[in-house]
């Protein structure tokens, strides 16, 4: 297998707001996947069920490559203070199932189970802004336009009632 990089694009982004939703859903940081990776991509895609077909097999390769790539990424913060700085060194994902089972005649289905971190499932349990699914379904196809969204979306959800506020 290759070295993964960084997970990159629109695809990332709507896994990663996936797997937040679901977490916080369920109040778990153990999130069942589907139990084909086909219905995982459909519902990260279309979460109205508005189209009549699935996604392709390049469609799926791209989500099970941003998603391995998601699995393995590490994040550095680092917070500024009036005295100090705070670098914290984390992941995402604490731990990631996944294998393929065969049954009976069926084709083999993709089981997976991913455990989020224990630290990032604790800061979005307290720091979570709701996001709409069909928002970011309809902005799927432009990593900015979902990074603008969710910005957007975090930003209001924390201005006060009644305070103006202006984003140049």
């Amino acid at each position: 297998m290759d070295p993964l990089s960084l997970p990159f694009g629109p695809k990332a982004r709507l896994i990663l707001a996936y797997l937040n939703a679901e977490a916080l859903r369920i109040g778990s940081p153990e999130i069942n996947i589907k139990r084909s990776l086909t219905a995982f991509v459909r519902r990260i895609q279309d979460p109205t069920k508005c189209r009549k077909s699935g996604p392709n097999g390049p469609q799926i390769c791209v989500f099970k490559d941003r998603l391995m790539r998601l699995s393995v990424a590490m994040i550095r913060l680092v917070m500024k203070t009036d005295k100090h700085e705070v670098q914290v060194n984390s992941q995402f994902v604490e731990a990631f199932d996944r294998w393929l089972t065969q049954l009976g005649d069926k084709k083999p289905a993709w089981v997976q189970t991913i455990c989020l971190n224990p630290r990032y499932f604790d800061s979005l349990q307290k720091h979570a802004v709701p996001l709409s699914e069909r928002a970011l379904a309809a902005l799927s196809h432009s990593a900015m336009a979902v990074d603008i969204y969710t910005w957007l979306a975090q930003r209001l959800h924390r201005i006060p009632y009644g305070n103006l506020q202006t984003i140049t």
